[in-house]
């Protein structure tokens, strides 16, 4: 409408087209065919104290091209893919850290919020990655690590209570990595590097801490009760995968083992059952170097 035209009408018709078929196939409206607040399926605990029942409405924005008159190019363009772009970018107006994989992006970031104290900010703004095949999940509590839901988190128990990655106390975004500094909790300093690799990424935490607690450096949720579903946890490794994707932990450096986390339902944004694979690690006092590489594929299974 604005006449401007990062590509072809015809990529930007394929976009369009493939969006609105993409969301036509989940299930976003309710017996009455209304849609409803969530993002794969109904789901109020991902919402916001804004949010109400005309929020899903501006969905509508979509259909902003039947403004276009009838003999626009858009019309007669056939809907065409996406041209080859570059694997790996840097955003710095944006503090993210782009990668493309076969079948699936992640966005690295390093943890930066809104003064406004929006509701699950530590999961809509805090985790190590959020990727388009896998999306992310919110917490339910923050007393059992199954309810904290903590995908793409490495996460501390102690006291009774999960603390993942709220505000860093200082970070910096490279075209290569990501280094943030922060404190999940009082006693515990950690600083992490988060380094993208061909099938996945590299997790370098440096854990300070002045008791001993446990710690879980956790992967993509993925969906279960689903076809070709796997569950594997072992000595170094946690493996949850599908028919359509995968992911596995692997433990590089540290004291820990694989284990699967059964996430309480709906949590996820994309699925409403998941679980989520993840190295459980032993932290003591004093200096802990621990180091967790995660892979990741979608579209088809390891």
């Amino acid at each position: 409408m604005a006449g401007v035209e990062p590509f072809s009408v015809g990529v930007m018709k394929g976009l369009i087209v493939r969006h609105l078929c993409n969301w036509m196939k989940k299930p976003i409206f309710d017996r009455d065919d209304i849609l409803t607040i969530g993002y794969g399926y109904p789901n109020l605990i991902m919402g916001e104290n804004y949010n109400g029942p005309g929020s899903p409405y501006w969905a509508l924005k979509t259909f902003a091209i039947l403004m276009l008159p009838d003999d626009h190019a858009f019309w007669k363009a056939s809907p065409e893919p996406i041209p080859p772009l570059r694997e790996q970018i840097a955003l710095p107006y944006a503090d993210m850290l782009i990668r493309r994989y076969p079948g699936h992006t992640t966005a690295f970031v390093p943890g930066r919020y809104s003064p406004y104290g929006h509701g699950q900010t530590p999961a809509k703004y805090g985790k190590f990655a959020y990727d388009t095949g896998f999306a992310f999940s919110v917490a339910k509590s923050t007393c059992e690590i199954a309810e904290a839901a903590t995908d793409s988190m490495l996460a501390f128990v102690t006291g009774g209570y999960v603390y993942p990655r709220r505000i860093c106390k200082s970070f910096y975004v490279t075209d290569t990595g990501i280094v943030s500094e922060w404190i999940p909790c009082e006693g515990i300093h950690v600083t992490t590097v988060i380094t993208p690799t061909r099938e996945g990424h590299i997790r370098r935490h440096l854990v300070i801490s002045d008791k001993e607690c446990i710690a879980y450096d956790s992967g993509f949720a993925v969906e279960i009760d689903v076809e070709k579903e796997v569950q594997q946890a072992g000595e170094d490794t946690a493996l949850l995968a599908n028919y359509y994707s995968s992911c596995l932990v692997r433990r590089l450096r540290g004291e820990g083992a694989g284990e699967i986390i059964p996430t309480a339902c709906n949590t996820n944004l994309l699925h409403a059952m998941t679980r989520i694979p993840a190295i459980k690690y032993q932290i003591k006092k004093g200096r802990n170097e621990i180091e967790t590489e995660i892979k990741a594929q979608y579209g088809k299974a390891f």
